[in-house]
C-alpha cells in the first residue's frame, strides 16, 4: 500500500499503542495513517499482560467485551523472600471492575487493535521505515523501497527506543540501563493464578500464567543467556515438568523517559518516551495509556473545536505518571534483585512487619495502574480521586453522557452543555462505589477513564470547561 498524500494524523509505528490511538481516532472520523517499518506483525510475545484498569480504557478503541476478556486473568501475586512466603495478594475483593492482569499476548492484542482501526477507516502502510519528519508535519518513508512522503496535521511516534520522532522532537532517553533477566514461554500444565516471585542470593526468579504454559523470568550470571532459563529455574524453583520453549528472550533493564514530550505538530508516546523494566509489566500498559489520553484530546481538537492547549495538557499531564512508573518498576526491580546478603537479612527481616503495606501496593500496582494507592486515598474518602483512573468507568445506575450514545444531558440537578466525554451521576448507593469514590455526589469520567473531577454535582460546568481547556 502507497502512503497517502495527506493525513490528519500520521502515527508512526504500527505496535500495541500505535494501534491503540489510530483506533481511538478512527472511530471518531479522524483521518489517520499509521506507517509499520515491519512487513508483517512480529508474533514474539514481548509484552504478556493487560492491566484490570488499561483494559476499561481500551473499550474506546472498540474492543467488545468478549474481547476484553479473551485472555486469562491473574489475581495478583506470591512473594517469597529466601524460601519465606513474605506477601499474598489477592485481588479479587479489590472494588474495580477488572481486578485483575489480562495474559493477553501483545501480538494477540495488535491483531485486535489492527482489526478495529482499518474497520473504523484507518490506514496501516507496512514495510514503511520512516526516515524523516520535518516541522510542518511532511514524514518522509521508504516503502518497499520506494521513498514517498505524507503531510500531515500531527505526527505521533510510536516508534519505539530508536525514534525517529523523538529525533525530529529534539529530545533523548534520560535514566539509566543495566545488565538485564532472561525469559522463556513455556508450554507446561499450569494451574497459576497469580504471579510467583521468588528472591534469593541468584536474584529474582518467578514465574507469571500465560494463555497457554507459564512465562519465566530469572536472573542470569555472565556467560549464560535465555537457553540457560529452563535449567536455572529447575535449580531456583520446585519444577520438574517437561517444559517445551516456544520463545525466549534476553532483555535489558531500563528507567528512562523522555524529558519533551511535543514539539509543535509531533507528539512521542509509548517506548519513544519511557522504557521500563519489565517488572511489573508496565512498559506497553503505561504506552496504552499514553495512547488513551493522547487519542480523546486529539479528536477533541479537530473534530469538536477544543483550543490547542488541551494538547498541551498531554505532556504535563502523561510524563509525570510515565515517569513515576518507570520509577517504581525500577525500585521493584531492586528490591527483587537484590543479592548481597545484609540487603537480604534487612529485607527478609522487616518484611513480616508491613505486610499491609505490601500488600496494598502490590494489588494497586498489578492491577489497576494509576488507579491510586490503596489507603492514602481511601482516608480521604474513596480509593479514587481526580487525576486518577476511575475504579469503574461503567458504573452501575448513574448517567453515561457521550457525543457517541446521546443519552441524557442532565447531571443531577444541572443542566449542561457536555461535550463528548462521559459523565457519570448521581451515584449508585451500593458499597462497592462508596469503597471507591467515598461520599461524592458526581463525576466527570474522560473517555479514556480517568477522573477529571469528583464532587458536589455543582462544580461540573466549571470542571468541563477546565478540562476542554486543558487546565485538568
Amino acid at each position: 500500500m502507497a502512503l497517502p498524500a495527506r493525513a490528519e494524523v500520521a502515527i508512526v509505528g504500527g505496535g500495541p499503542v500505535g494501534l491503540a490511538l489510530a483506533a481511538t481516532l478512527a472511530r471518531a472520523g479522524v483521518d489517520v495513517c499509521v506507517l509499520e517499518k515491519l512487513a508483517a506483525r512480529d508474533p514474539r510475545a514481548r509484552a504478556s499482560h493487560v492491566h484490570g484498569g488499561v483494559l476499561d480504557g481500551l473499550a474506546a478503541t472498540g474492543l467488545s467485551e468478549a474481547e476484553l476478556a479473551s485472555g486469562k486473568p491473574s489475581y495478583g501475586a506470591k512473594v517469597w523472600f529466601d524460601d519465606t512466603l513474605a506477601s499474598e495478594v489477592d485481588t479479587r475483593s479489590l472494588p474495580f471492575r477488572r481486578p485483575y492482569t489480562l495474559a493477553l499476548p501483545q501480538p494477540d492484542l495488535e491483531g485486535l487493535l489492527e482489526a478495529h482501526a482499518t474497520r473504523a477507516g484507518a490506514r496501516l502502510v507496512r514495510d514503511a521505515e520512516v526516515t524523516a519528519v520535518d516541522e510542518s508535519g511532511v514524514v518522509t518513508a521508504r516503502v518497499g523501497g520506494v521513498e514517498e512522503r505524507v503531510s500531515a496535521g500531527f505526527v505521533v511516534g510510536c516508534d519505539g527506543p530508536q525514534s525517529v520522532v523523538r529525533e525530529a522532537i529534539g529530545t533523548k532517553l534520560w535514566g539509566w540501563t543495566q545488565q538485564g533477566l532472561a525469559l522463556a514461554d513455556v508450554d507446561v500444565p499450569s494451574d497459576l493464578e497469580h504471579a510467583h516471585l521468588h528472591c534469593g542470593a541468584y536474584g529474582v526468579a518467578f514465574r507469571i500464567p500465560l494463555q497457554r504454559g507459564e512465562r519465566w523470568v530469572t536472573s542470569i550470571d555472565a556467560g549464560q543467556d535465555e537457553s540457560h532459563v529452563v535449567a536455572l529455574m529447575r535449580d531456583r524453583l520446585p519444577l520438574s515438568a517437561p517444559a517445551e520453549v516456544t520463545f525466549a528472550s534476553l532483555f535489558r533493564l531500563h528507567a528512562r523517559w523522555a524529558t519533551r514530550w511535543r514539539r509543535g505538530r509531533a507528539f512521542l508516546a509509548g517506548d519513544a518516551a519511557h522504557l521500563h523494566s519489565p517488572v511489573g509489566g508496565h512498559g506497553m500498559n503505561t504506552g496504552l495509556l499514553d495512547a488513551l489520553d493522547l487519542g480523546w484530546k486529539l479528536v477533541q481538537v479537530l473534530r469538536h473545536g477544543a483550543p490547542d492547549a488541551l494538547l498541551d495538557s498531554y505532556e504535563r499531564t502523561r510524563r509525570p505518571q510515565a515517569r513515576r512508573s518507570v520509577l517504581q518498576a525500577w525500585a521493584a526491580t531492586v528490591a527483587f534483585r537484590m543479592q548481597n546478603p545484609l540487603l537480604r537479612f534487612v529485607r527478609r527481616t522487616f518484611a513480616p512487619f508491613t505486610p499491609g503495606f505490601v500488600d496494598r501496593h502490590i494489588a494497586w500496582w498489578s492491577v489497576a495502574q494509576d488507579i491510586g494507592v490503596p489507603g492514602r486515598d481511601r482516608a480521604r474518602g474513596g480509593w479514587c480521586r481526580a487525576g486518577g483512573r476511575a475504579a469503574d468507568p461503567e458504573v452501575d445506575g448513574g448517567y453515561l453522557l457521550d457525543g457517541a450514545r446521546a443519552l441524557p444531558t442532565v447531571l443531577s440537578r444541572v443542566a449542561i452543555d457536555v461535550p463528548p466525554w462521559a459523565v457519570r451521576a448521581p451515584l449508585p448507593p451500593t458499597e462497592a462505589v462508596r469503597t471507591a469514590y467515598g461520599d461524592a455526589e458526581a463525576l466527570l469520567v474522560r473517555p479514556d477513564g480517568f477522573l477529571a473531577y469528583r464532587g458536589p454535582a455543582e462544580g461540573v460546568p466549571q470542571a468541563l470547561s477546565a478540562l476542554r481547556g486543558g487546565e485538568a
